[in-house]
C-alpha cells in the first residue's frame, strides 16, 4: 500500500490498495502520516492517522486482513447520526459494568457500549452497512448471528405458518423512556405479484436487547420502573425528604435543603436543578467518578451519602408494603408482546462454535403475576414469587447517586 499528496500536503490524500485509489479530504494542514502495525483480538489492524499541526482533528482508516491474507481498506459509516468504525464492534466481545449508583463514569461507559451495540444491530438489520465490512471475520460473524435471529423471530411470531418466508426487514430504533423495548422489526411480505415490490407488513416484533446474556434471568434488571412509590403503600420519596435529607444537605454545609415541592417533582430525573450541589459534592467524592476531587470532605460525604441511603431504605421497607398487585398489572402491560434479544460473545458462546450467538425468548404472561412477597430489608428488596413459580427480586435504589437523585425500582 502506498500514498501520495497533491497541493503541497494540505488538501487531499489519495491512498492506494487493492488496484483501487481511494481519495481522503483533509481539513488542515498535515503535520505527520503515520503508519503502524498493532495486534487487537488477534486481528491485525493497519490504522492510518493524519494528525494535523494542532491535534484537533484525527482521521482514521483501518486496513483488516482477512482470513485468506488480503486486506481491505475500512472506513467509518454513519448511521442515524452516530459514527460507526470496524473496530466498534469490540464493544460485543467485552461486557462493561455500569457499577453502583455511585458510579457514573463505569454507568456512563456501559450506557455508551450498549447504544453502539444497538446502532450496529440496526444497521446490519437496515442494510446500511458497508459490504466490505462483511469481508472480516467478526463483522461476518455478527450479520449472520442478527440474521439467525431474525429468521427465528420471524418464524416463531406473527409469521409462523405464513408459509412464506419475508423478503424484506426494517428496523426501526424507539427513542425516549416511553419506551420498554428498544425496537421494532418489522417484517414484509410481497402484496398478490411476487414480483413486486414488498410492501405488507407480515410481521412486527418489538425486541429488547441484552448483551452478554443467554436467558433473562441471567441479566441484572429486566426492568426498572421509574416513581416507584406508586407500587408501594407509602411514598418512599416523601419519607426520605421528611426522614433523611436534612442529614445529607447537613453534612454539605454550604447546600440548603431544597424546597420539599420542587424536591418531589424534580427528583425522578438524572440531574436535579435543585440538588445539583449535592449532586456535585457527591461525585466528588467518588473514586470511580470523573468528577472525584481526593478531597478528604468530598469522600466522607460521599461515604454518609451511601450509608444514609442504605438506612432509608432499609427503614422504609420494614415499615411499608408493595403493592403486588399494581405491580403485577404493570409488569404484564410492559413486557406485553416483547421479545428479547439475547447475546452472547464469541468466549461465552464457545461451545456452539466460533462465533457470537443470539438468543430469542419470550416470556410467559404468567411468570409476572405476583402472588406472594416477603421483605428483606437487609438486601433492600422485596422477594416476590410469580403464578408460575418464578422468583422476582425488587431492589429499591437511587439511580444517580445514594440519597441523591432518581430513586427507581431495579426488577430482575
Amino acid at each position: 500500500m502506498d500514498g501520495r499528496t497533491d497541493d503541497g500536503w494540505n488538501r487531499c490524500m489519495y491512498v492506494e490498495h487493492a488496484r483501487c485509489v481511494y481519495k481522503i479530504i483533509l481539513t488542515y494542514e498535515t503535520q505527520v502520516i503515520s503508519f503502524f502495525l498493532r495486534k487487537c483480538n488477534k486481528i491485525e489492524i493497519l490504522l492510518h492517522l493524519q494528525i494535523d499541526r494542532t491535534f484537533h482533528s484525527i482521521m482514521l482508516a483501518h486496513s483488516i486482513k482477512c482470513k485468506n491474507g488480503k486486506s481491505v481498506l475500512l472506513f467509518p459509516f454513519n448511521y442515524l447520526g452516530q459514527r460507526v468504525a470496524a473496530v466498534s464492534s469490540h464493544v460485543f466481545t467485552e461486557a462493561t459494568s455500569g457499577g453502583d449508583g455511585g458510579s457514573s463514569s463505569g454507568r456512563h461507559q456501559n450506557d455508551k457500549n450498549n447504544k453502539m451495540r444497538e446502532t450496529i444491530i440496526g444497521a446490519i438489520i437496515n442494510d446500511c452497512v458497508p459490504a466490505t465490512y462483511y469481508r472480516t471475520e467478526r463483522w461476518r460473524a455478527l450479520k449472520t448471528a442478527v440474521d439467525g435471529f431474525l429468521h427465528e423471530c420471524f418464524a416463531s411470531g406473527a409469521g409462523a405458518g405464513a408459509g412464506d418466508k419475508y423478503s424484506r426487514v426494517e428496523c426501526i430504533h424507539a427513542a425516549g423512556r416511553g419506551h420498554n423495548y428498544d425496537f421494532t422489526v418489522q417484517f414484509f411480505a410481497h402484496d398478490g405479484d411476487r414480483s413486486a415490490t414488498a410492501t405488507a407488513v407480515a410481521s412486527v416484533c418489538n425486541v429488547e436487547f441484552k448483551f452478554n446474556a443467554a436467558k433473562v434471568s441471567d441479566t441484572p434488571q429486566f426492568v426498572s420502573p421509574m416513581k416507584p412509590s406508586q407500587y408501594l403503600s407509602a411514598s418512599y420519596e416523601e419519607y426520605f425528604y421528611d426522614k433523611y435529607l436534612i442529614i445529607i444537605a447537613a453534612a454539605a454545609a454550604s447546600a440548603a435543603i431544597p424546597n420539599r415541592a420542587d424536591w418531589l417533582k424534580q427528583i425522578h430525573n438524572n440531574a436535579p436543578v435543585c440538588v445539583k450541589e449535592l449532586q456535585d459534592k457527591y461525585y466528588a467524592g467518588c473514586a470511580n467518578s470523573s468528577q472525584f476531587t481526593h478531597a478528604e470532605d468530598d469522600i466522607a460525604f460521599y461515604e454518609l451519602c451511601k450509608k444514609v441511603s442504605t438506612e432509608s431504605i432499609r427503614a422504609f421497607i420494614s415499615e411499608h408494603d408493595l403493592d403486588i398487585v399494581k405491580l403485577s398489572k404493570y409488569l404484564r402491560e410492559s413486557q406485553d408482546g416483547k421479545t428479547y434479544m439475547l447475546f452472547q460473545p464469541a468466549a461465552a458462546a464457545a461451545a456452539s462454535g466460533t462465533g457470537p450467538t443470539i438468543t430469542l425468548q419470550r416470556i410467559d404472561p404468567a411468570d409476572y403475576n405476583i402472588i406472594s412477597c416477603v421483605k428483606n430489608p437487609a438486601k433492600s428488596r422485596y422477594e416476590c414469587e410469580t403464578q408460575t413459580g418464578k422468583k422476582i427480586n425488587v431492589l429499591l435504589r437511587w439511580k444517580n447517586g445514594n440519597g441523591i437523585a432518581f430513586p427507581a425500582f431495579q426488577i430482575s
